[in-house]
């Protein structure tokens, strides 16, 4: 049974639960032959029932402790634009639409989809143009994304958001980013206070002459999914 898998992480995103659950929006995946549509809602006001939306078989829960196996089962990962969750649904290798929350402030979630897009990895568009996304998109279109090493997932990020600092100790937290986002048995999304816990960063030195890219001097952190 083909299905979508749609993840607003540990956020908040009804726009999308209502656009991707409309008769419109269900129609479109059901002529690409989709037929069953699995929601992770998060902190959202909705849950959608199960009979909700009688043309497609219907699934909604908050939170899991994991949502690698709803990835894996997934023929397409619909996804807010979080880097947590970009880099789980692409890391499993499944076909990513991102779906961008244009009402956010200092949107860097845009400029995240907009460099992966441009490398081909990804999809992206927003509600209002998700209709037409569903209709027309070619997902034959999409090449891989392996970040494997931490210097090649520094780069993309450099490149993608324009961060690169140079510092003489930091805290280097890019494996860390990694371990979190591509093992989803690391990601509690349970409820958004488990993301509080102090992390556990890997601690580098470096000459000076060498800039190091996306450290962070914070004692704790945590991507945003």
């Amino acid at each position: 049974m083909k299905t979508v898998f749609v993840t607003v992480g540990t956020t908040s995103f009804d726009e999308l639960i209502t656009n991707i659950t409309s008769s419109e929006n269900v129609q479109a995946l059901k002529a690409r032959g989709y037929e069953r549509l699995v929601l992770q809602v998060g902190r959202g006001s909705l849950l959608p029932a199960a009979d909700s939306c009688p043309h497609i078989r219907l699934e909604a829960f908050r939170f899991k402790d994991s949502i690698a196996e709803d990835i894996k089962q997934a023929d397409l990962v619909i996804s807010h634009a979080g880097a947590g969750s970009c880099l789980e649904a692409l890391g499993a290798g499944r076909p990513l639409l991102v779906v961008v929350n244009d009402k956010l402030m200092n949107n860097h979630q845009l400029e995240l989809a907009r460099q992966l897009h441009s490398d081909s990895h990804l999809l992206y568009c927003t509600c209002t143009t998700l209709t037409e996304t569903l209709t027309t998109m070619d997902l034959s279109v999409l090449q891989p994304f392996l970040p494997g090493q931490p210097k090649n997932f520094a780069n993309f990020l450099d490149k993608a958001l324009g961060i690169q600092l140079q510092v003489f100790s930091v805290i280097f937290i890019l494996i860390r980013v990694q371990e979190w986002c591509l093992d989803g048995s690391l990601l509690k999304r349970t409820d958004v206070s488990t993301h509080t816990k102090p992390a556990q960063p890997h601690i580098v030195e470096y000459a000076p002459s060498a800039p190091l890219t996306m450290c962070y001097q914070l004692p704790s952190f945590r991507p945003e999914v």
